[in-house]
């Protein structure tokens, strides 16, 4: 029998919980090394049950040794740096508001009006102008 390069990105996509395109990027790479080994052409429409199998297992034992890990690390750094941007300039922005609110109500706003301006809480006025966050 017979199955598809398709096939096996497939069945590598919904058993190991990775994206089709990664888990199709990794089929082709592995049909590439059993025809460089092997010394043949693999046609990628009529892949041998006994190659899709060596393909499926060599990708399930690269998955727990962390193999393809090392390229999402990258990734998960560069999120972890957007967050502490992002988090950075939430807490610079609300150090400004809530400056700004202390300095309205100072100037005799209505906690009513700075209410509706700061899109916050009576409560939440209340606490920031007594300074707890």
């Amino acid at each position: 029998m017979t199955t598809t390069a398709h096939d096996i990105a497939a069945t590598i996509h919904h058993k190991h919980g990775v994206t089709f395109d990664f888990a199709a990027e990794a089929v082709e790479t592995y049909i590439a090394q059993v025809e460089d080994v092997d010394g043949r052409d693999i046609d990628r429409e009529e892949i041998l049950d006994d190659d899709a199998e060596f393909i499926i297992t060599v990708f399930a034992s690269a998955q727990r040794a962390g193999d393809f890990g090392i390229r999402q690390l990258d990734d998960v750094a560069d999120a972890a740096d957007a967050v502490d941007v992002a988090q950075a300039t939430l807490d610079q922005a609300m150090a400004d508001r809530d400056r700004a609110i202390r300095h309205a109500l100072a100037h005799g706003a209505r906690v009513t009006d700075v209410v509706a301006a700061a899109g916050v809480t009576r409560a939440r006025i209340d606490q920031i102008r007594q300074g707890r966050r």
